[in-house]
């Protein structure tokens, strides 16, 4: 194998191994987002009053 042949190997190993940690730090960071987004929905139904706080029981409508 030439030097060239095997700088290109070592070339392709590398980049491969960068594209596979930028895909799971881009993966991590999606779901990040996702959760941020979650959040600010349950957030919102709450204050609409669409969605009850965690671990209290709906009571039903209010009889005033």
């Amino acid at each position: 194998m030439s030097k060239y042949a095997q700088y290109a190997q070592k070339l392709d190993t590398a980049f491969k191994a960068a594209r596979e940690k930028y895909m799971e730090v881009y993966d991590a960071v999606k779901a990040a987002e996702k959760r941020v987004e979650d959040a600010k929905n349950e957030k919102d139904e709450y204050f609409r009053g669409d969605a009850h706080p965690p671990g209290r029981m709906c009571d039903g409508p209010s009889q005033s």
